[in-house]
């Protein structure tokens, strides 16, 4: 685990606070570790979390979601293996769940950290629902870690599919930032069928958790998108 000064500087240097970056730092460990693991030829990494790692979003996410493209009897053991392995070689990190459900396989690291008020969780969660997604290697890196780590993720285009969906099933700010970035990043207008549900004061609170401080003026731009549909 990184120390307390470096999650400090970090935290400093990057104008966000100290669990997004314990976090984020974990979310590397965890990819590694899975990445060693046949699981990592098993599943698709998508959502916020792999935006960010592998496509360079600035918003800090807080879950690892996979896709499943193969099924195995193996895939619960070797998510187990890795959430260990990152328990093992970090202080304060411990695997509080792993289940095999219907539709998904589901593990729960809790975190403690003398610098947090409180203890955090990783939710991954890997779905079984066929999907169709196309993906490809990417390499993903984090600042708040050394390491990089090769893994399958889906395209920008899928992501762009599939966070207009959830858009359409539920209304969390960090999906509407994740689709701004998205159209930014494939040259693309806003659907017209989506609409921006919230509040402005609301929306800018909310994001303002997961973003850098000297990004927060992009606010001001994701809500102009959906106002004018275009970037």
């Amino acid at each position: 685990m990184l120390n307390q000064y470096l999650i400090e500087k970090m935290a400093r240097d990057q104008k966000i606070a100290p669990l997004n970056i314990i976090r984020e730092y974990l979310e590397i460990e965890t990819l590694s570790q899975l990445s060693k693991t046949g699981l990592s030829a098993d599943v698709i990494f998508y959502g916020g979390t792999a935006l960010r790692l592998a496509y360079g979003s600035f918003r800090y996410s807080e879950d690892l979601d996979f896709l499943l493209v193969r099924k195995r009897k193996s895939n619960i053991n070797d998510l187990e293996k890795a959430m260990m392995a990152v328990a093992l070689e970090n202080q304060g990190v411990s695997v509080e769940e792993v289940i095999e459900k219907r539709q998904t396989i589901f593990g729960l690291l809790h975190i403690k950290n003398p610098i947090l008020k409180h203890a955090i969780r990783i939710k991954i969660e890997i779905s079984k629902k066929k999907n169709g997604i196309k993906s490809e290697n990417v390499l993903l890196f984090s600042p708040a870690s050394n390491k990089e780590v090769i893994f399958p993720v889906a395209t920008m285009a899928s992501l762009h599919w599939l966070k207009a969906k959830a858009m359409r099933a539920r209304e969390m700010p960090r999906d509407w930032f994740d689709y701004w970035y998205l159209c930014q990043k494939l040259r693309m207008e806003k659907e017209k069928k989506i609409k921006f549900p919230f509040a402005k004061q609301e929306f800018s609170r909310e994001l303002k958790r997961w973003l850098p401080q000297d990004k927060w003026k992009i606010i001001t731009n994701v809500i102009k998108f959906y106002a004018n549909g275009k970037n």
